[in-house]
């Protein structure tokens, strides 16, 4: 309990320290008074650094709206990497596109357990009806089709609330040189497509942002053993919004009309899937297919 109250202190004033709007409830506040000294290093030390090495773990929570979704990475010997990601924010780029609301999920949720307790609770006491020629197929049928409406409610939760952000729950391991290689590729590819960076002297691009590794690590976690159901480009593509949105908080005005993201995302893909497998023939000939593929599209876009 009390490291769960910790936590969500720890958290809050990450966020008041970023700029972003949050609350500790009142019975949040109440526990915290009697407690040792609240420190972001003192949670470092006592909460986050004693995970064990290549674990990470992840903790999760929607604000008193149900409108966004806090997601926190935590790793040993590195700071905690919080995002909020805004539950209708592919709505919000496009209104034509459908929602997934929190409450959306939360009710079909619902629906499939009311509806899998039923099914299971009449196989239970109904054991006659069970006899009837075709009962038990028509039961797992059900069954097989409470299955398919869950895998829905997960495939909208992770293409429509995390989308390109999905990378953050990667298993890949850590490797600041590999980051690194990813940062210098990926600065110049900006450089060759954002206006902003097109009109910088060269004493300018020597003070241009640097992104956070976490933020690298997301692409990194995009490629890393990907589920054939995944766009990647498109994943990669949403991080790229990300990216622009870093910099232009940061003084690095861009329009986004005035950038090719299909051409960045294509060019991101290809420096960021090798960073991870090297030498694995399987990758290699993925992303040579998908480098013909999406050039093609791109192509035929123009």
């Amino acid at each position: 309990m009390e490291a769960s109250l910790r936590e969500r202190a720890y958290i809050n004033l990450e966020a008041n320290n970023s700029g972003q709007d949050s609350k500790v409830d009142k019975e949040t506040m109440f526990h915290l008074a009697d407690m040792e000294d609240l420190s972001l290093s003192s949670f470092q030390g006592n909460f986050v650094n004693i995970i064990p090495p290549h674990w990470a773990a992840i903790s999760m929570y929607v604000d008193e709206q149900c409108q966004h979704l806090h997601v926190i990475r935590y790793e040993a010997s590195r700071s905690p990497f919080i995002i909020r990601l805004p539950l209708n924010r592919q709505n919000l780029e496009d209104p034509d596109e459908d929602t997934f609301t929190f409450q959306d999920a939360q009710e079909e949720l619902r629906a499939i357990i009311d509806a899998s307790d039923a099914t299971v609770h009449s196989a239970r006491d109904d054991t006659e009806s069970m006899k009837q020629k075709g009962a038990k197929t028509k039961w797992w049928a059900e069954r097989e089709a409470l299955n398919d409406r869950l895998k829905d409610v997960l495939a909208n939760i992770e293409n429509m609330w995390f989308a390109g952000f999905r990378g953050i729950f990667s298993q890949h391991q850590h490797r600041p040189e590999l980051v690194a290689r990813l940062h210098q590729s990926l600065d110049n590819i900006l450089d060759k497509h954002l206006p902003s960076r097109q009109k910088l002297t060269t004493a300018k691009r020597a003070e241009k942002v640097v992104l956070d590794p976490h933020v690298l690590d997301l692409f990194i976690g995009l490629t890393y053993k990907p589920s054939p159901d995944v766009d990647v480009d498109e994943a990669l593509t949403d991080l790229l919004y990300y990216v622009v949105d870093i910099l232009q908080f940061n003084g690095e005005a861009n329009a986004y009309d005035e950038i090719d993201f299909d051409s960045v995302s294509l060019r991101a893909e290809i420096y960021a899937t090798p960073m991870l497998t090297p030498s694995s023939s399987s990758w290699t000939h993925r992303m040579h297919c998908n480098h013909t593929t999406k050039r093609q599209r791109a192509s035929s876009m123009r």
